[in-house]
């Protein structure tokens, strides 16, 4: 008999549902997507479980699972008798086709939590903390402003135009006003990492034996050979990086350990292509989301969007292909709702908006992806 997910509990001592938080490669993913989509009554104990989970994501992979349920049991013993909000982005399709932002939802949730998680991330760190001076030094201060390389070269630009800066390795960066790069003279030799004050947009050669970093003030954003754009502004109140092709992995730089520099595989927070990650500095998160002007993987399918009674979901399908965006929905609920539309240069959000009007349904965005919620068609 399956199991039964029915609190905040069941979820987050789950092992596997951790995984799946924490983890987007998770072998697990496919489970839990599904699960999500048929119990939309457990939409409420997710989002509290997403919210612990995500505190926990600090470094979790350097603690023991007795470290991590003993943390749990901590802030669960102390949510008690507690409500708050928990914020999300919702976008519905109106006749004007203009996103909406719901900042809380509507239900009861649990009063001072944010604190509570506050606590929680800060016990965490403490033995982060703990196994990372056993490690030695945090592996972001090999960088902090260029000076660890024997020659390190420093570009500013101080013009009103992009420059292009080519690395001796073979990647290339557009360089934009105010911004400053520092990378080492031998950007080909043992490490690839360069160091950014500003806003560059990165095309990295593929080497998956040897990634490539990007140091900022306050983020570490590591690939192994794609294209993104990073705004770092020092007196911007917020950091973000743009996935164009390929994914990156993202960090917070206080949890760069000498571990994620050693790994070849991409071990932080995931984004990929049209996602964006934004590292707020007032509240100390990092959030995923789609970008604004979401583009076309490839150019050519512009033209593929005739639809002549075409089943929604295999114009979900199509969309998810074009983009790269995950779509989810109730696959029964939507089992006999189809389109009938011809789109031609509106943008993602705007297709997205229409097929929803069509089909009297609403679209929310939760963690890069887009989740579909209808009634279903007569």
């Amino acid at each position: 008999m399956e199991r039964q997910f029915n609190s905040i509990e069941d979820l987050v001592f789950n092992k596997s549902f951790r995984e799946w938080i924490l983890n987007n490669e998770s072998s697990n993913a496919v489970y839990w997507e599904k699960w999500v989509l048929e119990n939309p009554d457990k939409k409420e104990i997710l989002n509290h479980s997403k919210a612990i989970m995500y505190a926990l994501s600090v470094n979790h992979n350097k603690l023991s699972e007795e470290e991590i349920s003993t943390e749990i049991n901590k802030i669960l013993q102390k949510l008690d008798n507690t409500t708050d909000t928990i914020p999300v982005e919702t976008f519905y399709g109106d006749k004007n086709i203009i996103p909406i932002k719901q900042f809380f939802l509507q239900r009861r949730l649990w009063v001072g939590a944010a604190a509570i998680l506050l606590i929680f991330f800060l016990s965490l760190y403490t033995i982060f903390y703990r196994h990372n001076n056993k490690m030695g030094n945090s592996a972001y201060y090999e960088l902090p402003d260029g000076s660890n390389s024997t020659a390190s070269i420093e570009r500013v630009n101080n013009s009103d135009s992009v420059q292009q800066v080519n690395l001796s390795e073979g990647s290339k960066v557009s360089l934009f006003p105010r911004s400053k790069l520092t990378f080492s003279e031998d950007s080909a030799g043992s490490k690839r990492e360069v160091y950014l004050t500003g806003q560059a947009f990165f095309q990295v050669a593929k080497n998956p034996l040897k990634p490539f970093f990007v140091f900022t003030k306050n983020m570490v954003t590591k690939v192994l050979g794609t294209s993104f754009l990073i705004r770092a502004y020092d007196n911007d109140k917020a950091a973000s990086v743009e996935v164009r092709t390929g994914k990156v992995s993202v960090y917070k730089k206080e949890n760069f350990t000498d571990s994620n520099i050693r790994s070849k595989r991409l071990d932080g927070i995931i984004v990929t292509p049209n996602q964006k990650m934004v590292y707020d500095f007032k509240s100390d998160q990092l959030t995923k989301t789609i970008i604004e002007k979401p583009v076309l993987l490839e150019p050519a399918v512009q033209n593929n969007f005739v639809f002549d009674g075409t089943p929604v979901k295999d114009v979900f399908k199509l969309l998810e292909d074009a983009y790269g965006i995950r779509i989810m929905y109730d696959d029964d609920l939507l089992s006999s709702c189809s389109l009938t539309a011809t789109f031609g240069s509106e943008g993602f959000y705007d297709k997205i908006s229409l097929i929803c009007k069509a089909i009297n349904a609403s679209y929310e965005i939760i963690d890069g992806n887009i989740f579909i919620t209808s009634k279903g068609c007569k």
